[in-house]
């Protein structure tokens, strides 16, 4: 865990240009959590919540997928260099991998920004820049929390409308399905990450048993619950 670490701060800080810039796309540019939460302040439409959501989930796919590939690399990175004998071509070769995955998913999250503002109208884009919060903005559909607080609170915020969502625990590749008893036993120091997703994103990864929405928790160590079952993608 502590080399996985050690790779992240390493990748973070060599694109460290790159997150100067984007403060510039924040400082300027509205995500569309913001959107919806000033939904009736600007008086956004059905039609332009239907083009947000459209591209957000399309765009949420495809970055889930590019983000597992990269915590696949980190981990073949971890791998290397814990071997005692060295890998210089191919840990040069993975870091390029990495790099070239991250400037995807930042290009991939200024795109959505980008449509977003296509899609308001000039007042709209004016009122948004001047209620911007302090801090980044959190356009990632992960939320990474320490310390956690209680998990079912964050599981009925983020479904407040879903009666009965798909609960997972990914373990490396593999995902395992979770009793509301199972999740519930879990103790917060354990989870390292909560992602949850909702409607065609949840279903375009996860197939019809998410159309409730879907939580994915991931622990710190590589524990499985006691009965916890298989989940096979489709």
């Amino acid at each position: 865990m502590r080399i996985k670490r050690i790779i992240l701060f390493a990748l973070l800080g060599m694109t460290g240009g790159a997150a100067l810039g984007q403060n510039v796309f924040e400082k300027y540019l509205s995500d569309p959590e913001m959107v919806f939460k000033f939904r009736e302040e600007i008086d956004l439409t059905d039609r332009q919540a239907d083009r947000i959501t459209s591209e957000y989930e399309a765009n949420l796919v495809a970055f889930q997928a590019m983000k597992m590939e990269l915590e696949e690399k980190i981990n073949a990175m971890a791998e290397l260099l814990e071997d005692t004998t060295p890998h210089r071509e191919e840990a040069m070769g993975l870091m390029q991998e990495m790099m070239a995955l991250e400037t995807k998913i930042k290009t991939l999250r200024l795109e959505t920004l980008l449509v977003v503002q296509e899609v308001l109208t000039p007042e709209q884009r004016d009122y948004l820049r001047n209620h911007k919060p302090d801090g980044a903005m959190d356009w990632e559909p992960t939320y990474r929390i320490d310390p956690l607080p209680d998990v079912n609170i964050v599981v009925r915020n983020r479904l407040a409308d879903s009666k009965n969502p798909l609960l997972l625990l990914r373990v490396k590749k593999e995902y395992y399905q979770l009793s509301r008893q199972q999740m519930k036993s879990l103790i917060p120091d354990e989870i390292e990450q909560i992602e949850v997703l909702k409607d065609r994103s949840a279903i375009s990864l996860f197939g019809n048993k998410a159309k409730d929405g879907v939580v994915v928790l991931v622990l710190k160590s590589s524990r499985i619950p006691r009965g916890a079952k298989k989940f096979e993608l489709p």
